[in-house]
């Protein structure tokens, strides 16, 4: 991976990064608010960034950087506090899934426009 594709991970980690910090909030709302308003963030977020970047950079390294820092705290915290973070287990999976859901509806809708 040359640097100027390194720059488009690093990029794509940072932001989606940061997109879980801003939504981890939620969770004080409840479990469901928290999936629902995750899950829709996290494949409009993906499509997004697939759209704009899915041509300079390949878009399996733009999927990996976003399921990497979208999940990076979380399975650290998962990992020291399980008991303690198992109720909030279906945000975390919602959101990942959520990531392949959109990687694979750009998929679908740019292949349809070739």
């Amino acid at each position: 991976m040359n640097t100027f594709k390194l720059k488009y991970f690093v990029i794509t980690f940072i932001l989606s990064l940061l997109l879980f910090i801003i939504t981890s909030p939620l969770l004080a709302i409840g479990v469901t608010e928290a999936n629902i308003i995750g899950t829709i963030l996290f494949q409009s977020f993906t499509m997004f960034l697939l759209t704009k970047w899915g041509n300079k950079c390949h878009p399996l390294f733009i999927l990996l950087a976003i399921l990497l820092g979208s999940s990076c705290i979380e399975i650290l915290l998962r990992i020291l506090y399980f008991e303690a973070t198992l109720c909030s287990l279906s945000v975390f999976i919602g959101h990942e899934i959520a990531v392949l859901a959109g990687f694979i509806v750009w998929k679908v809708i740019s292949k349809s426009k070739e």
